[in-house]
């Protein structure tokens, strides 16, 4: 009996070999069908990045978690990417893409083509790597991690975008306010981007001033606040290297401090102009507006320039 045993043995280790041989083509396949079918889901898309990270290259767990530090930035540069590959190795998925500069010059929303030769073509490409689990790899577990991701069809984009922007992403996404809004409109193309919401509620004033504030306007007895200090905004790196300008208007609330609040985009330019002319605006300061000799709280409007 023992000498049959190492024979035994042989034959074990065998059987084990040729399992391992015929179970490695079938994970193959599941790994090639589920990098196909991601393909054609994401594959030539737009979409909306969540958070409109700043860096080129993010790693996510298998629950659409970002790993490590990641800089927010703004969406008019850093929100709308199209997806150029979409790549399986292991249990890592690689999404590779351009990202797509939004300008605005006057009347619409466009994707920024002027210049695009002067322009630094590596620091818009984007790399977007996902770890799972051997035992998350699926359609269903891939999908749900690029939904934490991507924007989808369930999401609205005027709900994600900072406070200044809610009135002309709302009027953009609606086609509502137009009087107020005529600068604020995406193309018709826009419409087969996961998340943007055409036809969506409209978002309204209660939501943008606080409850119980009382605002004037400027006339009828009430004196405009005068300028103290207004710092000219900075250039977006964008914008500067496409040597892209113009103008930026912006509603605003002066409070009885001579501080500003309350701003919010009226005619944007794109090009991440429109955060640099907000950030600066914030810091402005006026000599409040007054009614009857008291300080007063007022809503105006201010022009933004940014030329060369």
């Amino acid at each position: 009996m023992r000498r049959n045993l190492p024979n035994l043995r042989v034959s074990c280790s065998l059987v084990l070999l040729v399992f391992a041989i015929a179970a490695g083509p079938v994970h193959m396949q599941a790994a090639n069908e589920l990098e196909q079918n991601l393909r054609s889901q994401y594959g030539d898309k737009t979409l909306v990045l969540r958070n409109f990270y700043q860096t080129d290259r993010f790693t996510y767990d298998s629950h659409g978690v970002v790993l490590g530090s990641a800089v927010l930035g703004d969406w008019t540069v850093d929100g709308f990417v199209r997806v150029t590959s979409v790549s399986l190795s292991g249990e890592r998925l690689t999404i590779r893409g351009e990202r797509l500069t939004l300008s605005n010059g006057g009347q619409s929303f466009q994707l920024w083509h002027g210049g695009e030769k002067k322009r630094d073509k590596k620091n818009r490409k984007l790399r977007i790597e996902v770890e799972f689990r051997p035992d998350g790899l699926s359609v269903e577990g891939a999908n749900a991690a690029l939904a934490r991701i991507f924007l989808t069809s369930r999401d609205r984009f005027v709900e994600l975008v900072p406070d200044y922007w809610k009135p002309c992403i709302s009027a953009a996404s609606t086609g509502k306010e137009k009087k107020n809004y005529s600068s604020c409109s995406f193309p018709t193309e826009f419409a087969a981007i996961p998340g943007i919401g055409f036809g969506s509620e409209e978002i309204s004033q209660s939501k943008i001033y606080a409850p119980g504030e009382s605002i004037a306007r400027i006339g009828r007895g009430i004196t405009a606040p005068k300028v103290l200090m207004a710092p000219t905004p900075e250039f977006s790196e964008e914008a500067r290297s496409a040597k892209y300008q113009g103008v930026v208007l912006l509603s605003l609330v002066v409070d009885k401090n001579g501080q500003t609040r309350n701003v919010r985009i009226v005619r944007p330019l794109g090009m991440g102009l429109d955060q640099k002319a907000v950030e600066a605006v914030t810091t402005w300061r006026f000599t409040p507006a007054e009614k009857d000799g008291e300080p007063v709280a007022v809503e105006m409007a201010a022009e933004v320039n940014f030329h060369l």
